[in-house]
């Protein structure tokens, strides 16, 4: 069972709790992760962008892997994390939790 009471950023979605995240990507781009029992959600403010600087792809795998790091210590175990690259392929990669 998914235990959100532990120290995290709680939020009440449709009467679910969820942890969620805000990430500032730049001066002008930002995106809201959420993560909760049905499922993940990225809300970009302003907009989808359709590509990324380097710094912000930095940013935002940053904040996500931070973000599923303590969904995993929630679940009391690991997260695997994959994200498709320019190549078609998915990439995976095994998330322990935050302590």
């Amino acid at each position: 069972m998914l235990d959100l009471t532990k120290s995290a950023p709680l939020v009440n979605r449709r009467g679910d709790w969820a942890i969620e995240r805000r990430i500032t990507l730049s001066r002008n781009l930002a995106v809201t992760l959420t993560i909760g029992p049905h499922g993940a959600v990225a809300e970009w403010d302003p907009d989808f962008p359709h590509s990324l600087s380097p710094t912000e792809l930095r940013r935002y795998r940053t904040g996500r892997d931070r973000l599923v790091r303590q969904v995993a210590a929630h679940m009391g175990g690991r997260a695997i994390i994959g994200e498709l690259g320019p190549d078609g392929v998915i990439n995976c990669k095994v998330v322990e939790p935050q302590p």
